[in-house]
């Protein structure tokens, strides 16, 4: 069970029995599991996100399980922000050095959270990479996801700031689109 799945469980925000009731209908209609779950009413899409976002900090060893299951009940259940949910839980606010591929595609405005989530929902179903679950779903082009592997390395060389990498990808995509005519001019 990947860590989205398992913080969804162990919040009681969904139980296993549904959750792989979906994953079973996904697989039966040849639809990603990820975008099942995401289009599914038993999950929200708040709920989605947060357990996303969440996992991302369970897999930097930022927060363990348990407190990662407490903090999305407090803030999809009891509506809390995320500054107070952290706060109660661990009793810090937290926001680490990350340029994951779906973090940086999604600050970078080329996916949602809610496709980002759904995406590394699959990719840990399938046993493929999130960066290939998108582009299988066609939420990005392989040269999008390149690019952003890119960015990846010069981030964790120290050769560009986290902080520009989703203007640059943004910037460069666009570029890229233009050049394949996938964009048009308006015409005035």
């Amino acid at each position: 069970m990947s860590g989205i799945e398992q913080i969804l469980v162990k919040s009681g925000l969904v139980s296993e029995d549904l959750l792989n009731s979906e994953v079973q209908t996904a697989e039966y209609f040849g639809i990603a599991p990820g975008h099942m779950i995401a289009g599914s009413k038993h999950v929200s899409d708040k709920a989605f996100v947060v357990c996303y976002k969440l996992d991302s900090l369970l897999a930097d060893n930022v927060i363990n399980l348990m407190q990662a299951a407490q903090i999305a009940r407090f803030i999809v259940k009891h509506n809390k922000t995320w500054n107070d949910a952290l706060l109660s839980v661990i009793g810090t606010l937290v926001r680490p050095e990350s340029n994951k591929l779906g973090e940086l595609l999604v600050e970078a405005g080329l996916i949602t959270p809610i496709q980002a989530a759904a995406a590394m929902f699959t990719a840990s179903r399938k046993g493929t990479t999130i960066g290939q679950a998108l582009i299988d779903t066609r939420l990005v082009s392989r040269t999008v996801v390149v690019r952003a592997l890119a960015l990846q390395d010069c981030i964790r060389e120290r050769r560009m700031p986290s902080m520009l990498a989703p203007g640059h990808l943004r910037f460069n995509s666009l570029n890229s689109n233009v050049q394949q005519g996938t964009v048009r001019k308006q015409v005035a």
